[in-house]
């Protein structure tokens, strides 16, 4: 059985059409800045979500450029999965394991590790958004990502 509170953010996930990110980092030479884009969300199975997102992303130097992505959203009956694709749809990269906190936060138990670097991921929903915010920690890494959706 689904867990009751993926229900509506499954439905909030469905309909989203926008993102807007900002990436914070404590290395100097880190990824700070902002973007925003469109999202287009294809639904090809009953519990799962492509998003493709498409926009423009400009550095605190004041650097810009174009990005695209695709992420892979799966619902089972207790988390929701995240996947990149940027290997392609057959070739999926796991990213992190969201469980429910409460009926707006959901959370990754631990950290997703991806060579050296440490992920965490929490989802908060709002009324009017969905900030998915990203820890990334390792000898080279330490940032901060907030991907707000609307």
């Amino acid at each position: 059985m689904i867990h009751p509170d993926s229900i509506q953010i499954w439905d909030r996930l469905r309909s989203i059409t926008q993102i807007k990110f900002r990436a914070q980092s404590g290395l100097r030479n880190g990824w700070n800045g902002e973007g925003a884009g469109s999202v287009t969300v294809e639904n090809p199975q009953k519990d799962v979500l492509i998003f493709f997102e498409r926009g423009e992303w400009k550095s605190t130097d004041g650097h810009s450029f174009s990005f695209k992505n695709a992420y892979r959203w799966k619902r089972t009956a207790s988390s929701l999965k995240l996947e990149h694709l940027r290997l392609g749809i057959n070739n999926p990269v796991f990213l992190v394991e969201l469980h429910p906190v409460s009926v707006n936060k959901w959370q990754s138990w631990k950290p997703h590790v991806c060579g050296e670097d440490l992920y965490s991921g929490t989802l908060n929903v709002h009324r009017d958004k969905i900030n998915l915010e990203w820890i990334v920690q390792g000898p080279r890494k330490n940032e901060k990502l907030v991907n707000t959706y609307k």
